[in-house]
Parts: structure tokens; C-alpha cells; sequence
């Protein structure tokens, strides 16, 4: 089966790490061969890349596409001639960076389509959208749901809501499919007591994930024994890096930088943070909670979901910084609360966001539309 997939970007994130572990996993079920999987990226960006396992079949695309802020003709047609060329059997698409793909794939050349929405940047969120986009979204989708099999994919419920009410997706066609991360990969760590406690934090360096949040709650600990491990890279570092200065915790901040490899360092980390403003349903925070750690979160997405009960009193509104403070004070104070909040999480990663689930769906969804479009 040829999948044809367009991310804006192919830099590491979050989309393009759901989409390694689902070629990985169709290539160690022995299925490798059988999934084709072409790549563009719009962006230039070619990083996750290195996230593919040696058995999967995986290829770039260069295609030329012009800066946009809508739709643009010429997009349009270029992207035409790239389906023409391929000849897929299915179109995957991410997000809004991806929304000129709909109207190329159209005609005698299209070919069934998933399109994947997994949360938004800095300048949205559920509550805060964009309304030109959300009309061109509804527009958009309304035109080309009778040219070819379609279906939409949100990892969280809220998204999959927005589809339906937002955006005029038919809730026939919306599937909600879980995230979920190959559990081997992220072993429960047997953490031992340690002269400082680290409290960790895994993600692209963007300004929706509020690192600089993390910092300033971190200076605001009165265990200055503490320490605060980010690994991840983006167009924020420099900022990040100037406010620890500025703050006098530089000393005990360490930027790791982009790891393709990211298990190793959940297992320095004592405690998790997320700060952002917005998310879905986050895989750092499946991958920090499959290792035992506990987790102090803000309260965005189906991460309240995730966490379950048990965890209310860590989970926080985005704007409390003191109350974040406050609930991650009491964590690094408190290494039996860290242990049975981590054992939770650890069960609960393991009992929900397995990948070999994620997989199963992901595979009956392609041969179902692959299907209806030779049909």
C-alpha cells in the first residue's frame, strides 16, 4: 500500500513522532514491505527522519510550495501534479499547514484521504481559534467530502468535537484514535533517592509550550537544590536560556538540546512538567508517565484525562503559576507522593496508550478506505 503523508513541517513534534511509531510498528509486525511510505515536507525540514526503524520503507519528496497565508493557486496545482505523479493509495494529511492538499486531491486523480488535526500553535487553541481558518476549514471540507473516501483523526476528544461543530466534518468520519507509544521503549524506571531532585520537561522549544513558564515556577522553589532538565530544541532556546540568566537559576537549568533518543533522559528526571498553553493529548506526557514519573501539569486537553483522579491536585489552569509552583513544591518535598503518583501513571500508560492498540485501528482504518477507493 503506497501512503502518500504531507507535514507542514518534518521536524520532531508531535504528529511526526505518532507517524514513526506507526511505520515502526507495520514494519516489526512484518508488514514493512507492504506499507510504502512517501514523505513531504513542506517545510524543507527532514529531522524525524532519524526516528525510522532500518526496515521501513520510507522516501522524501521534494516538492516546491510558495508561503501562504490561505490558499494560493499555485500550491494548488503543484501539489495536483506531486498526487498525479504518485499515485497513492491513500493521502495523509496534518493540520492546517496541509489544508491546500484537500483541493488538489481532486478529480479523476483523487484518492481516498485521512486528515490529522493534533492540536495548534502559539496563535490558537480550542478556545481561541483562528475564525478565517475555521471558515476556511469548514468551506474546505464541505466541498471535497463527496470526491473521495475521507476521514478525519483527532487524538483527543475536544478535537474530534471541533471537527464535527466547527468545522462541518460528517461524524461518521471523524475518528478519535488515541495516542499510544511502544511501551518497551519507555520501561518503568526504579528511581533511587537521590541528593537533588530533577524535575524534567520533553518538547519542541515553541512559544505555545510555555518553557518560559517552567523556568519562572522553577526559580520560584524554595528547594534550591533542585534541578530542571528541558530536552528538546525550537526558536525559543535563546529566550529560554536569557530568562534563566536573568532569573539566577541558569546554573541549575540544562538544555539538552534535540534527541532523537529520548528514553534515557525521563530516567534522570524525578518529576514531569507540562506548562503549555495548549495541547491534545501529548505524547511526552504517555512516554513520562509509561517510566513512573509523576507529573505536575496545566490543565489543557485530554491531559486531565489522562492523568485520571488521582492526579487532580497536580493538575493546574495555565495561568496559575503559583498554584503550579505550589503543587511541584509539594512533589519534590515529597518522594512517597512522587512514587505512588508514578506506579498510577506507569499503570495507567500501560493499561490505555499501549501502541499495539493504536496500531490495530490505524491499519483497519487505511484497508477500509483503501478499499472503498478501488471499490
Amino acid at each position: 500500500m503506497r501512503l502518500l503523508w504531507v507535514f507542514p513541517s518534518f521536524e520532531i513534534g508531535g504528529s511526526q513522532r505518532r507517524f514513526a511509531t506507526l511505520a515502526n510498528g507495520l514494519a516489526a509486525d512484518g508488514m514493512g514491505g507492504e506499507f510504502q511510505h512517501n514523505i513531504v515536507s513542506l517545510s524543507g525540514e527532514q529531522g524525524a527522519m532519524a526516528l525510522l526503524a532500518p526496515g521501513v520503507q520510507a522516501s522524501l519528496i521534494d516538492v516546491s510550495a510558495a508561503k501562504s497565508r490561505g490558499l494560493s493557486l499555485r500550491n494548488i496545482k503543484a501539489f495536483a501534479k506531486v498526487l498525479d505523479d504518485v499515485r497513492s493509495d491513500i493521502l495523509l494529511t496534518a493540520n492546517w499547514g496541509s489544508i491546500e492538499w484537500h483541493l488538489a486531491n481532486r478529480g479523476k486523480r483523487a484518492c481516498p484521504h485521512i486528515h490529522f488535526e493534533d492540536g495548534f500553535g502559539a496563535d490558537e487553541s480550542i478556545n481561541a481559534r483562528r475564525f478565517t481558518r475555521d471558515i476556511t476549514r469548514r468551506i474546505v471540507f464541505s466541498l471535497t467530502k463527496n470526491t473521495r473516501p475521507t476521514a478525519f483523526v483527532a487524538p483527543s476528544r475536544e478535537l474530534a468535537s471541533v471537527f464535527t461543530t466547527a468545522w462541518g466534518a460528517s461524524p461518521d468520519n471523524v475518528h478519535f484514535i488515541q495516542n499510544g507509544i511502544d511501551m518497551d521503549a519507555f520501561p518503568m524506571d526504579n528511581r533511587a533517592s537521590r541528593a537533588s531532585v530533577t524535575i524534567g520537561s520533553v518538547g519542541a522549544l515553541r512559544a505555545e509550550k510555555r518553557i518560559d513558564r517552567l523556568i519562572r515556577v522553577f526559580a520560584m522553589l524554595e528547594n534550591k537544590n533542585a534541578r530542571l532538565l528541558i530536552v528538546g530544541d525550537g526558536p525559543e532556546r535563546d529566550n529560554l536560556e536569557r530568562l534563566a540568566r536573568e532569573l539566577g537559576v541558569s546554573q541549575r537549568v540544562s538544555f539538552a538540546g534535540l534527541q532523537t533518543d529520548v528514553a534515557s533522559y525521563y530516567g534522570q528526571m524525578d518529576v514531569f512538567a507540562l506548562t503549555s498553553d495548549t495541547e491534545q493529548m501529548p505524547i511526552s506526557l504517555i512516554e513520562a508517565m509509561a517510566t513512573g514519573l509523576p507529573v505536575v501539569a496545566t490543565r489543557v486537553g485530554d491531559v486531565p484525562v489522562m492523568l485520571g483522579s488521582q492526579s487532580e491536585s497536580v493538575i493546574v489552569p495555565p495561568s496559575d503559576e503559583a498554584g503550579f509552583a505550589n503543587s511541584l513544591s509539594r512533589l519534590v518535598g515529597d518522594v512517597g507522593k512522587r512514587e505512588s503518583l508514578g506506579r498510577n501513571n506507569a499503570h495507567t500508560a500501560r493499561a490505555r496508550f499501549s501502541h499495539a492498540a493504536m496500531l490495530d485501528t490505524y491499519r483497519n482504518l487505511f484497508e477500509e478506505l483503501a478499499a472503498r477507493g478501488r471499490g
